[in-house]
């Protein structure tokens, strides 16, 4: 499976958020045994990174992480101008739209994310969904 990962997947597990952060490890490591792809767009890099130097207040920690993070995905995706419109002019949430858009452009066949409000993808799966699923 191609799977594009949502920011706040990562968060969990960042921020130890219980008890979502065990289920959120669990799926990085279930996917790579899978060898599904897990892909993430740069800008939830970005967005970690911010939240990651707010938690540790270091660059060298963050970055740390970030380098972490990096080992476990396959492949970092951008954000094209046209999706950047794109989404402009769809109901709902800017970001969702855009990650919505980036997962169809990149031919993911799911969107992992805990935001049950994220629509117009095919299929969004939490963590503990994937976990059941595969």
């Amino acid at each position: 499976m191609r799977l594009l990962v949502d920011t706040n997947v990562f968060l969990d597990i960042l921020m130890m958020r219980t008890p979502f952060n065990e289920s959120a490890k669990a799926f990085l490591v279930k996917a790579r045994d899978n060898k599904d792809e897990i892909l993430v767009c740069g800008t939830t890099l970005k967005d970690i990174s911010y939240q990651g130097h707010r938690l540790y207040h270091s660059f060298e920690e963050t970055n740390k992480l970030l380098i972490d993070i990096y080992s476990r995905i396959t492949k970092i995706v951008g954000v094209s101008t046209d999706d950047s419109i794109e989404a402009l002019y769809m109901d709902g949430d800017y970001e969702d739209n855009l990650l919505a858009l980036t997962a169809e452009t990149t031919m993911c066949d799911a969107i992992i994310s805990r935001d049950k409000k994220l629509k117009n993808f095919k299929v969004v799966l939490n963590p503990e969904e994937y976990l059941k699923l595969r």
